[in-house]
């Protein structure tokens, strides 16, 4: 007759299914996201570091933290544009992008008249979001490009002012806007440049880091003993601490990175 019977190594890795599993799954979701997006970030920098120019560019891409309504974290790479101060534009070439920082789904009048409405002028901004609210993207433009936005904005002006009074807003003065104003640059424009040879200085460095992640870093993964301890070893009870991005990206900032997003998936092949 032939018993089976568990080890003391079995019983020890059966501890581990108890009610502290999905707390264990979720941090290794959590650490493995975040390796896996620091991996490829530091990949991305190395490339961007081997063409000639774009320092500036490099500072700027950052690791941010995204979380879901469920609570779970997801990473993305993202490039954190520094604020222009006036010198640094042309009012009269550029065509102003507002990007809410609520969610999408709250009405407000960021979202109802400078989302809606946009993209605008500095001539044509009806106001001032505050940077808790808010960010402005400035894209340069040509006179022609601005002067249709800025036609644009006329032709709609019946609508804006009836919203305007609806949440009792005012039209800024025109100075004020222009001594408040606080832009960021789209960056999204120059890594496409950069990306896809349509600068003077261009190398594709973005969809060479993501394959490279795709094959190389998820091989590095694998092999990290540290996080495999998450879901093998009883004794490991790190998963009740963790050390979260120092940036975070809301819905509407995640779903302005999208678009720049898709662009690159469908070059990836």
């Amino acid at each position: 007759m032939i018993g089976i019977f568990p080890s003391k190594k079995w019983d020890s890795f059966s501890t581990l299914f108890n009610a502290d599993m999905v707390d264990r799954f979720d941090f290794f979701c959590f650490e493995f996201g975040k390796k896996l997006t620091y991996l490829i970030h530091q990949e991305l920098l190395d490339r961007i570091s081997k063409i000639k120019g774009p320092k500036d560019y490099k500072k700027r891409l950052i690791v941010a933290e995204i979380r879901d309504p469920n609570g779970r974290a997801w990473w993305a790479i993202i490039a954190k544009g520094k604020t222009l101060s006036q010198r640094e534009y042309d009012p009269k070439q550029s065509i102003l992008t507002v990007v809410s920082r609520y969610d999408i789904d709250v009405e407000n009048p960021i979202e109802d008249i400078l989302v809606e409405h946009g993209p605008w002028t500095p001539e044509t901004l009806p106001f001032i979001p505050s940077l808790r609210q808010a960010a402005i993207v400035i894209k340069r433009a040509t006179l022609k490009d601005a002067e249709a936005v800025k036609r644009k904005n006329l032709f709609e002006m019946d609508a804006i002012q009836e919203k305007m009074d609806k949440n009792q807003l005012e039209f800024d003065p025109r100075l004020m806007v222009y001594e408040k104003l606080k832009v960021v640059p789209d960056l999204e424009i120059e890594a496409m440049r950069i990306e896809f040879g349509q600068g003077e200085i261009s190398k594709a460095h973005w969809r060479p880091a993501i394959k490279w992640g795709t094959k190389i870093a998820l091989s590095v993964i694998e092999k990290d003993k540290d996080l495999m301890r998450i879901l093998t070893d009883p004794t490991f009870k790190g998963y009740k601490v963790r050390q979260h991005a120092k940036d975070f990206l809301t819905p509407s900032e995640l779903k302005a990175l999208e678009k720049f997003q898709n662009k690159i998936r469908l070059q990836l092949g």
